[in-house]
């Protein structure tokens, strides 16, 4: 058996993808997330410390809010794509 004998797999991918990926506005939303869990949350945790909880507590409660609008915006962007 030559090689002319076997046959290859060659991958042919769509030429067209009618329903694949984000809009723009879509994507510079999830990049604002992004910038805000980074960002803006701990910047805030940073300038303004907590003042009716314990330290200890604020800062885990302040970790939570950027986390889950990182879930949110995961399970949204899955959903959209």
């Amino acid at each position: 058996m030559g090689r002319e004998d076997r046959e290859t797999y060659v991958h042919r991918p769509a030429s067209d993808d009618a329903d694949g990926g984000l809009d723009r506005r879509q994507s510079w939303l999830l990049v604002g997330v992004v910038a805000f869990a980074g960002i803006v949350a701990p910047l805030a945790v940073y300038l303004w410390p907590p003042s009716f909880l314990g330290y200890k507590n604020a800062y885990m409660a302040a970790a939570m809010v950027p986390a889950l609008v990182l879930a949110v915006a995961a399970l949204w962007s899955v959903q959209a794509s």
